[in-house]
C-alpha cells in the first residue's frame, strides 16, 4: 500500500481517480463523458483541496492537480470539436 490506510484525503482521491480510470476502460471516451467526468474530479480535488483538516502539503498537492486538471480545460476551449459538441447539446436542451 502506497499510503498509511488513515489518512481521508488519500483513499477519497485515489477512489476518484480510479473510478474515472474503470469509467473510460469500457469504452471508448467521448467529449460528452469526458467532460462531466472532468467536472466531477475537479469539484473533488476542489472540496478537498480546501479542507482544513488536510495538512498543508496535501492541500498544496491537490490545488497542483486541479491546476493541471485546469490545462485540459484550457485545450477542450480551444478546440473546434468542443464548441461543436457543446453548441449542439444546448441546442437540444
Amino acid at each position: 500500500m502506497l499510503f498509511h490506510p488513515c489518512h481521508p484525503w488519500c483513499s477519497l482521491v485515489i477512489q476518484i481517480f480510479k473510478d474515472a480510470t474503470l469509467f473510460f476502460s469500457r469504452s471508448t471516451p467521448n467529449l460528452a463523458t469526458i467532460i462531466p467526468a472532468m467536472d466531477h474530479i475537479d469539484t473533488h480535488l476542489t472540496n478537498a483541496g480546501q479542507n482544513p483538516n488536510y495538512l498543508p502539503a496535501i492541500r498544496a498537492s491537490l490545488a497542483l492537480g486541479k491546476a493541471h486538471l485546469n490545462k485540459y480545460y484550457t485545450m477542450t476551449d480551444h478546440s473546434e470539436v468542443y464548441r461543436i459538441a457543446m453548441s449542439e447539446s444546448s441546442a437540444t436542451i
